[in-house]
């Protein structure tokens, strides 16, 4: 987790000084605010980095892949992604410890504003589900996901609403 959070840290700190707007055509597939300008603050997200896409070297988090829907975003958009597969979030992969994890995860990455991160989490998958749903079948990227992922994120949106209390008092 620490190392995870880390490595997402140095890589918002790499490209924090990015001109965002000298780039068009970014993938809005997971942007928050899909094809918005690019506010203040923003960095180019890596928006899928998690277990995933990350390459480990001797167990640990080291290098980040698959950067096809990188896009501008707040850095608290990549981290709640990141968290989300990192800590893990979700019911199949249950862990007794999810908000101490959280909250590492959080300390890692420097995150000193915590107070929206739960929530942050929550629309990231509101919003991978929504999106998956509305190019399911279409010949988008993601259109060909399978349907269990829309299940999936079912799931883990009632896991987070189930234990929004205790992760987000791990986080006060």
């Amino acid at each position: 987790l620490v190392a995870a959070a880390r490595l997402l840290r140095r890589y918002h700190d790499a490209v924090a000084s990015f001109p965002l707007g000298s780039v068009t055509g970014w993938d809005t597939f997971f942007q928050e605010k899909p094809g918005a300008p690019a506010e203040p603050g923003d960095v180019v997200c890596h928006n899928d980095f998690g277990v995933h896409n990350c390459v480990f070297v001797d167990g640990l988090p080291w290098g980040m892949i698959d950067f096809d829907g990188a896009a501008p975003g707040p850095p608290i958009w990549d981290l709640a992604a990141t968290a989300w597969s990192f800590v893990p979030l979700n019911p199949y992969v249950p862990v007794a410890d999810a908000p101490r994890r959280l909250r590492l995860i959080c300390d890692a990455y420097g995150l000193a504003d915590r107070s929206a991160m739960v929530d942050v989490i929550h629309r990231r998958v509101r919003g991978l589900r929504d999106a998956l749903r509305a190019t399911a079948g279409t010949d988008a990227p993601q259109g060909g996901q399978p349907a269990d992922h829309v299940l999936f994120c079912e799931h883990v949106l009632r896991f987070l609403d189930a234990n929004h209390r205790a992760l987000r008092a791990s986080l006060d």
